[in-house]
């Protein structure tokens, strides 16, 4: 039996063996991936200004620019934009709240995570979660 659980963009289909996921993951990843276009645009630029000018200024926005962009890429390696989450391959699923947001975070067994953002009801999913079993 199917179950649905609406999204702000999109929707959450619990089958029986596997979670299909139709939101906006791919693009948020693209908009990810130009913002770190952008650092390592400002990276370059301002180690080139510093050779340049010699200006130790250009030396400190540079580093925090890399510093950000390293941190950036290293946390987008641990983020999965599958649509299709088979059951066994979740370790745990559960139900986070940051802000006035409300995401509901798919760890699976290989460490990576799916995040799955706008959640209307959180409440009815929340109760759901708590019925079935994830295969061991």
């Amino acid at each position: 039996m199917n179950q649905t659980f609406e999204l702000k963009k999109g929707k959450l289909v619990f089958e029986t063996d596997k979670i299909v996921i139709t939101d906006d993951a791919r693009g948020q990843r693209r908009l990810m991936l130009y913002l770190f276009g952008i650092s390592l645009f400002l990276l370059i630029v301002s180690v080139i200004g510093y050779f340049a000018k010699g200006v130790p200024s250009d030396t400190w926005v540079g580093f925090f620019t890399g510093i950000t962009l390293i941190l950036l890429i290293a946390l987008s390696s641990y983020i999965s934009v599958q649509s299709e989450i088979y059951l066994y391959e979740v370790k745990s699923i559960k139900i986070r709240h940051n802000f006035l947001n409300k995401y509901l975070e798919i760890k699976l067994k290989n460490k990576i995570c799916r995040m799955v953002a706008g959640i209307v009801d959180a409440e009815v999913l929340r109760d759901y979660l708590e019925t079935i079993k994830l295969p061991k």
